[in-house]
């Protein structure tokens, strides 16, 4: 919806826009591991479901505007749409394992740091090395609910290869006759 607005008011399309959920999720993800270093349990949930909804709803108009895009034919800003809805849905599940990690002690083995940047950083890491099924095991889930959202990501990485593949007439420039 954001996007759009700004499409319509420069009367262009901004590929670069179609980033903005993952950045700000990194944001967002950042601030709720820092609040949790202040000890108030009121803003800890409170920051928790700001980011939660915020972030679900970034997601979805990052999906909705990926599946309006399968539906055209090829744009050069295709491709930044597809890279936008994989990199929002990364950052989804790095909010998800930094409050699993805050909220359930122990729920991941090899997950931790100095700082709340370094926590992030590692949360984005970890969640960028399963969304890809590399899987390097420095960090690995312990507690049943970290492990079945691992598989849920996991899972959605064969969901986006799958329609990207399909669909790569979208995503690639035909050539021309």
């Amino acid at each position: 919806m954001l996007i759009r607005f700004f499409e319509r008011k420069f009367k262009r399309q901004m590929p670069a826009l179609s980033y903005f959920p993952a950045v700000y999720g990194i944001f967002m993800c950042y601030l709720v591991l820092s609040e949790h270093r202040v000890g108030n349990a009121a803003a800890n949930v409170i920051m928790l479901s700001v980011t939660s909804v915020s972030l679900l709803v970034g997601i979805t108009f990052s999906l909705r505007r990926f599946i309006g895009t399968l539906q055209k034919p090829y744009d050069r800003s295709n491709i930044h749409v597809a890279l936008g809805s994989v990199f929002a849905t990364v950052i989804l599940f790095a909010g998800i394992y930094s409050a699993l990690y805050l909220y359930i002690p122990g729920s991941f083995a090899g997950l931790g740091g100095n700082s709340p940047l370094d926590e992030c950083v590692s949360v984005i890491y970890f969640s960028a090395v399963t969304f890809t099924t590399v899987g390097f095991g420095d960090i690995t889930p312990v507690v049943p609910v970290a492990k079945a959202f691992v598989t849920v990501e996991v899972m959605s990485f064969f969901v986006f290869f799958v329609v990207l593949l399909g669909n790569h007439g979208v995503f690639i420039k035909p050539k021309e006759r």
